[in-house]
């Protein structure tokens, strides 16, 4: 039987990588200048940008969201690792 091999500090990395594309997709303001026009096409774009954000903010959580699921599931091998291993040494 083989032994599934897990390595924590790639696991770890690809975690935090995760996380971080989350934060960079974190919702923006939109600039007070961008505010002061009446012209219809830039009410369009500002509706666009709003939009936009609230995507962002999917995205985001959706990548926190599968950073702890990975983590969870690397623990999970972790510990059936740990319990293999005590196991045989207690044979």
């Amino acid at each position: 039987m083989g032994i599934v091999a897990i390595n924590r500090d790639s696991l770890e990395q690809g975690i935090t990588a995760l996380e971080n594309a989350a934060n960079g997709f974190s919702s923006r303001a939109l600039s007070p200048v961008d505010n002061r026009s009446t012209i219809t096409a830039n009410g369009a774009a500002r509706e666009a940008f709003s939009d936009s954000q609230v995507v962002h903010g999917y995205f985001s959580d959706a990548l926190v969201v599968s950073a702890g699921i990975i983590e969870e599931i690397g623990d999970s091998f972790f510990e059936g690792e740990e319990r293999y291993v005590n196991a045989m040494r207690s044979n």
